[in-house]
C-alpha cells in the first residue's frame, strides 16, 4: 500500500511537470500527517527514487539517474529544488562546469543569490552561497533546466575575471577563456559589464585575453574604454607586486601569475 501510495506521489508530481518538491508539497498532495509523509519520503530515497537535495528539499531522479548516488544528480536539478522560485544563478565554477570550460569540476556547487541561504551542502556535495545585489543576479543569466539558471559563458568569463578567486586562480580562467574563445560573444561581455557597472573585470579579461594572444578578443574588449592611470591587480584573490604592466588594459601582472597563464 504505502509502495502504490509512494508511486502514485511521484506520477502526480512528473504530471505536473515538477522534477523537485517539498516536504511540505509532498503532505498536500498525499493528505497525509508530517511524519506519515516524511517516512514515506525516506523510504523513496532508501529505493533511490528520489534524492535528498537538502533539509525538506528533494529531486525526482531521472530514469539514467535512478539508483545512482545523490552526489552524481545533476547540479542543475539539485539547485532547483532549493532555489527554483528565487532569484538565482549557478555560477563562477560551476557554471564553468556547465559549460564545458574546464577539465576538472569542481565538488563545490556555487550559487549566486541576493538572498541570505543557510545551505551548506546540497545533494551530498559542498554548496556555497555568493551574496549579490538582486539587480544583477539576472544580468548574463540563462535556464539550465528543471527550473535553476546558470551563468551564459560570457557572464561565467567576466565573474571569474572579476572574482578569480572564486574560481580557482587565473590559471583556471585562462584554460576556459581560451576553450571558449570561438564561442563569445564580445558585445554581450561588454554589455554585461555595463550592467554590473565593474568595468575593472572586463580590463583583467582583455589583458589575459592578450596575454594568450587572443589579439582581436582583447581589442574588442577595451574599444572605447577608459584606461586610469593607475594600474589594477589582475590577481583578485591576492594584490601582487608591480613586476609587469600591460599597459593597454592597465592591469598590473605579478611574474608567478603571468608565468601560471603562459605555461597552461
Amino acid at each position: 500500500m504505502a509502495r502504490k501510495t509512494a508511486l502514485n506521489l511521484l506520477d502526480q508530481l512528473t504530471a505536473a511537470g515538477k522534477s523537485t518538491f517539498s516536504t511540505a508539497e509532498a503532505i498536500e498532495i498525499l493528505g497525509r500527517s508530517s511524519q506519515s509523509t516524511v517516512n514515506l519520503l525516506s523510504r523513496l530515497v532508501a529505493d533511490g527514487l528520489v534524492g535528498r537535495v537538502s533539509r525538506g528539499h528533494y529531486a525526482i531522479r531521472p530514469l539514467g539517474q535512478l539508483g545512482t548516488s545523490a552526489a552524481a544528480m545533476d547540479s542543475a536539478l539539485a539547485v532547483a529544488a532549493v532555489f527554483s522560485g528565487r532569484s538565482h544563478r549557478m555560477a563562477y565554477r560551476s557554471a564553468f562546469a556547465h559549460h564545458g570550460l574546464i577539465v576538472r569540476p569542481s565538488r563545490v556547487i556555487q550559487v549566486a543569490c541576493p538572498d541570505q541561504v543557510r545551505l551548506t551542502e546540497l545533494a551530498e556535495r559542498p554548496v556555497v552561497v555568493v551574496r549579490e545585489r538582486a539587480a544583477t543576479v539576472a544580468v548574463g543569466s540563462i535556464s539550465a533546466g528543471y527550473g535553476a539558471n546558470v551563468s551564459t559563458i560570457e557572464r561565467a568569463l567576466f565573474d571569474g575575471a572579476r572574482r578569480n578567486d572564486l574560481i580557482g586562480g587565473l590559471g583556471v580562467l585562462g584554460d576556459a577563456l581560451d576553450t571558449a574563445s570561438s564561442d563569445i560573444d564580445i558585445a554581450k561581455v561588454r554589455s554585461i559589464a555595463t550592467q554590473v557597472s565593474a568595468m575593472p573585470a572586463l580590463r583583467r579579461l582583455a589583458s589575459l585575453a592578450r596575454i594568450l594572444e587572443l589579439d582581436d578578443l582583447g581589442r574588442e574588449m577595451l574599444e572605447g574604454v577608459p584606461i586610469p592611470k593607475t594600474p589594477i591587480s589582475a590577481d583578485t584573490r591576492q594584490p601582487d607586486p608591480r613586476e609587469w604592466v600591460d599597459t593597454a588594459a592597465g592591469v598590473v601582472w605579478s611574474t608567478p601569475a603571468f608565468d601560471t597563464v603562459r605555461s597552461r
